[in-house]
């Protein structure tokens, strides 16, 4: 919440370059509550010269609000900071540190219970209170976009961010609730993107606001992913390596009841059945085999296991 003081508005000189109808402009504002806020930083560029417009939010939902397309499609978030207060920092101070990503922890119903910010150094802050582990989900609310990285690409996703975007959506959810084109953005990461994905996969395994079910989701897609000759070996073999490690830990021995019997009726992926799930993307997969085949491999330009 910030608060203005009605001796600090503006209103000696012409402001009309800084200010419209319905806008007031002040030399100084004052931040009431001990809480965190955003200094978000975007872009307009549709018009002739850039306009860059620096925005102090306090409310997480309105940030949420203004990222949404239809909140002003031609305005660009491209950089976002988080002003901590020492309580959420760990420290006597205020600090202000780049923002990559924002993250809501709710409970298996879907109700809030934490704010996960990730920063630039790796460091994370939590905001709320986490009780039972075992039954929380991510939400991703903001990543932050690496045009460099996109521009180079051309197939796959565009960021690190944008991946896990794409993975916690598919594992958040049954598989054979997966859309086909979320399936279609991390098929084409896993097949020809140039991202770190081995190391986003453990590291997102590794949390511990993954539930089991989640992981064995998660772990599934893998599985199923690394199964297409498109795939380079030496991706293949790193992938491969992760869903071994993880098979001790997360394959259900022996499946549920509920899995046996729609394995045998066919209508249950071995995979899936081996995870213990009980449901798969078959039907979505039928949609996506253009792009694993040796033709559309040897138009995207990069290394695959065709070309090997």
């Amino acid at each position: 919440m910030f608060r203005t003081h009605k001796q600090a508005e503006m209103t000696g000189f012409d402001v009309t370059t800084l200010s419209c109808e319905g806008v007031q402009v002040w030399r100084y504002i004052e931040h009431v509550l001990h809480c965190p806020w955003l200094y978000v930083s975007c872009l307009e560029p549709n018009s002739e010269l850039p306009i860059r417009r620096m925005l102090l939010i306090a409310d997480i939902h309105l940030f949420e609000n203004f990222l949404r397309p239809e909140t002003g499609p031609s305005t660009v978030v491209d950089n976002v900071q988080l002003v901590s207060p020492g309580w959420l920092n760990l420290s006597t101070n205020w600090r202000m540190e780049e923002l990559i990503s924002l993250s809501e922890v709710q409970d298996h119903y879907g109700k809030h219970l934490a704010y996960v910010y990730r920063l630039i150094d790796g460091n994370e802050y939590y905001e709320g209170h986490i009780q039972k582990k075992k039954s929380i989900k991510l939400r991703a609310i903001y990543e932050k976009p690496n045009p460099i990285i996109g521009e180079i690409m051309g197939v796959g996703c565009k960021s690190d961010g944008e991946f896990l975007y794409f993975f916690r959506g598919f594992y958040s959810d049954p598989p054979n609730k997966a859309s086909v084109e979320l399936l279609k953005k991390l098929a084409l990461e896993f097949w020809y993107g140039d991202l770190d994905i081995e190391k986003l996969i453990n590291e997102e395994l590794s949390s511990e606001f993954l539930s089991p079910l989640q992981a064995r989701r998660a772990i599934y897609l893998v599985d199923r992913m690394i199964s297409f000759p498109c795939l380079n070996r030496n991706k293949a073999k790193l992938l491969k390596n992760i869903v071994k490690l993880q098979e001790a830990r997360l394959k259900i021995n022996p499946p549920s009841k509920k899995s046996e019997q729609l394995f045998r009726e066919h209508r249950l992926d071995k995979k899936a059945f081996e995870w213990g799930l009980q449901g798969d993307i078959t039907m979505q997969m039928k949609s996506l085999l253009e792009y694993q085949t040796r033709h559309f491999a040897a138009t995207t330009g990069k290394k695959t296991g065709y070309s090997e």
